[in-house]
């Protein structure tokens, strides 16, 4: 199936549209060798599962004690990018520079730089940090590690769920959220791996989970917020929704 792009954003002034044109399929090209490169890596790291059987514990471990490492190891591959993208005199290389992890760096540097480490030592001090033991704690590196050992149990136990290209686009956003916001909706799959015996007894965090296994619970919760709410909130919902009260 062809890629099909939207060919307008649509905002509103008053009461009138307004519109201009734009073409996005240039990121097109990026974005399939992105998922391609991600979908080949899954599949060679499911093979390697199901090859060497790990245990749940055993990839548990790995994934949360690889903190420091991971992170250099993408900030790295995000520099190079970045340089190989400025000097090659490409547009389409240009616009897919990503500066996620630079920035991230910098504010790193910057918030030691505040507490008395010298600007020449800072970055190398960020380093220093990443190794810390403590960064397993972190609730969105703890909460994927689990994740990803759940999954990986399940595949080098002779299961082979899907392990596409999104997957750990997923993992990222319930362990970035999940601590936060009071509900997510997920797929069948992340919501099974989150029931797991030991994501289930040595995960904490503030989400509800809900998915398509049972969408009568989330109905069933999205009715309670209702019965909830108070007329204040009931008549916003109306004004903004345009339902009736």
């Amino acid at each position: 199936m062809d890629d099909v792009w939207l060919p307008i954003y649509q905002t509103i002034a008053d009461t009138a549209p307004i519109s201009v044109n734009s073409d996005y399929s240039v990121f097109a090209p990026g974005l399939r060798q992105d998922k391609a490169v991600a979908e080949a890596s899954h599949k060679q790291l499911a093979d390697v599962w199901v090859k060497k059987r790990p245990t749940f514990n055993d990839i548990l471990q790995n994934e949360l004690s690889s903190y420091g490492s991971a992170m250099r190891e993408a900030l790295s591959v995000q520099i190079s990018r970045t340089q190989a993208a400025i000097v090659s005199d490409d547009p389409t290389s240009v616009l897919d520079i990503r500066f996620g992890l630079i920035g991230r760096y910098a504010r790193l540097s910057a918030l030691f730089e505040r507490n008395g480490v010298p600007a020449k030592d800072a970055f190398k001090e960020v380093l220093n940090f990443l190794e810390w033991p403590g960064n397993q704690q972190q609730p969105a590196h703890k909460i994927f590690a689990y994740l990803f050992a759940a999954l990986g149990w399940r595949i080098s136990s002779g299961q082979r769920p899907v392990m596409n290209a999104s997957i750990l686009n997923d993992f990222s956003a319930i362990s970035t959220y999940a601590p936060y916001v009071d509900a997510m909706f997920v797929d069948r799959q992340c919501a099974s791996l989150l029931k797991q015996g030991r994501l289930r007894s040595e995960l904490s965090y503030k989400a509800r989970i809900f998915s398509m296994s049972d969408p009568q619970e989330f109905l069933d919760y999205l009715k309670s917020l209702g019965d909830a709410a108070t007329v204040d909130v009931g008549e916003f919902a109306c004004d903004l929704y345009g339902s009736e009260a």
